[in-house]
């Protein structure tokens, strides 16, 4: 027998000896996703699922019942109210994926901003606090730093797809000014934080 599984289906898989079981764990575990994302918040966290039912107001019963269904099964209600207990928001988004990749990139910007005003308005809150607010400051900093890598990292896979397709130096060429905040269009992305 095989000492170490690259996953859980596989593992599974070897115990029953049956190749065909791993096929169906990975199907459950797509199935089970946030219900698993749900369930290591609530590990996580060190609350039981009494102490979740406790905070939602309904019986223990009903967080077991949440936590062994499947996705499809889950109303957003109960999810919202799960997070709530644990001390945490929720929020639900929605992507369209006809929309041009710029788009969708642009709706990620404003979720980043708003993301760290929240951190902002935190450092304000705690103001002479000096160790929370250093610790702020150089999470900026670590954010801004690998923000640049991953922007060059992007850049760099660009100008060799541009080269590839020969279109290189059609774009340096062009004289399109790069859009900024005083000429891009500022659109807040459909979410909803509940």
């Amino acid at each position: 027998m095989k000492a170490r599984y690259e996953s859980a289906a596989e593992a599974a898989a070897a115990l029953c000896g049956d190749a065909g079981v791993a096929e169906a764990v990975t199907a459950h575990a797509r199935e089970c996703a946030l219900v698993t994302m749900l369930i290591g918040m609530r590990v996580a966290k060190g609350m039981t699922q009494t102490d979740v039912a406790r905070k939602m107001g309904v019986h223990p019963s009903t967080v077991s019942k949440l936590e062994a269904s499947a996705d499809d099964w889950l109303r957003i209600a109960e999810v919202v109210r799960y997070a709530r207990a644990l001390g945490m928001g929720a929020s639900l988004s929605f992507e369209d994926p006809a929309l041009p990749a710029a788009e969708r990139i642009k709706d990620a910007v404003f979720e980043i901003h708003r993301r760290l005003n929240d951190l902002a308005a935190l450092a304000k809150s705690v103001g002479e606090d000096k160790a929370i607010t250093d610790k702020i400051s150089q999470f900026y900093g670590e954010v801004l730093f690998n923000f640049l890598l991953k922007f060059r990292d992007s850049h760099e896979r660009l100008q060799t797809v541009l080269r590839l397709d020969g279109q290189h130096e059609a774009a340096n060429a062009s004289e399109t000014p790069v859009q900024g905040p005083a000429n891009a269009e500022a659109r807040e992305p459909v979410a909803a934080v509940v």
